[in-house]
């Protein structure tokens, strides 16, 4: 997984599990927070998940499918990028 997604999966998933604690924890120990704590926390969260989905989206672009339409050879699709 970190071999496709590169260094974007790494900060996307320690981001994640640092805001499932917080908010775990806001709950559990009835932690008060303010409107621009919880819009932080927000930005952060969506901010790291569009760049996760960008580099998701250029890495889909970037390969492109060669024909390998060989009779002895079933299913050898083949990626190479650009």
């Amino acid at each position: 997984m970190i071999k496709q997604f590169k260094q974007h999966i790494v900060p996307f998933v320690i981001t994640t599990r640092k805001i499932v604690s917080v908010g775990i924890s806001m709950l559990y120990f009835k932690h008060s927070s303010s409107f621009l704590q919880i819009m932080g926390i927000l930005i952060v969260f969506v901010t790291t998940l569009v760049e996760f989905l960008n580099e998701i989206v250029r890495s889909k672009k970037g390969r492109v499918k060669i024909n390998t339409d060989h009779s002895d050879h079933v299913g050898t699709d083949a990626y190479a990028l650009t």
